[in-house]
């Protein structure tokens, strides 16, 4: 998997599929995280930090040293938007990014595991042709229950309603 064939099975297969207004959970592999635009690094070098002032019109002192351009680029940090946060938006959908390593929070983690499991049970006696290899995934995916995927839903929600108590919890503290 990467970016590219991520994002045309997003555009091509995943949106068109959905025939009502959907919330599209999605994790924060590098190949869902596409940035629309790079958001400055401190890493940059100076050039690479004034085309993007330029590019973006803000002002910088003409003599400025590079760790005072940074200072601008820090003070003025544009929020992150992802690229496939908007295409969905078009089709009447919207995205919601897991937090980083919460991956918890993902009802999918969990019948991968289980996907994994069996798929290691079953490889070692399978040629390694790409057809076989396919064919195998294809078989261990279809054999897992309906029952475990909707138990693994079920688990999911527990597991958010539990930390979104636990957040309004920790609000109601704090306001003391």
């Amino acid at each position: 998997m990467n970016q590219e064939i991520f994002e045309k099975w997003f555009r091509e297969q995943l949106i068109p599929s959905l025939r009502e207004p959907t919330l599209i959970v999605i994790d924060n592999a590098s190949d869902h995280s596409r940035l629309e635009e790079k958001i400055p690094r401190k890493s940059w070098t100076k050039t690479k930090m004034i085309a993007y002032l330029i590019k973006n019109g803000t002002d910088y002192p003409p003599k400025a040293m590079e760790d005072q351009i940074w200072e601008i680029l820090a003070n003025k940090q544009p929020q992150k938007r992802y690229h496939l946060d908007l295409y969905p938006q078009h089709h009447g959908h919207l995205v919601l990014s897991m937090p980083p390593y919460h991956c918890h929070f993902n009802a999918i983690e969990m019948s991968l595991s289980e996907v994994k499991r069996n798929y290691d049970k079953i490889i070692p006696r399978t040629s390694s042709s790409l057809n076989d290899v396919r064919a195998t995934w294809q078989n261990v995916i279809d054999q897992i229950p309906v029952v475990h995927w909707n138990n693994y839903v079920k688990h999911t929600d527990k597991i958010v309603n539990c930390a979104w108590e636990n957040q309004n919890n920790l609000r109601y503290f704090r306001t003391e």
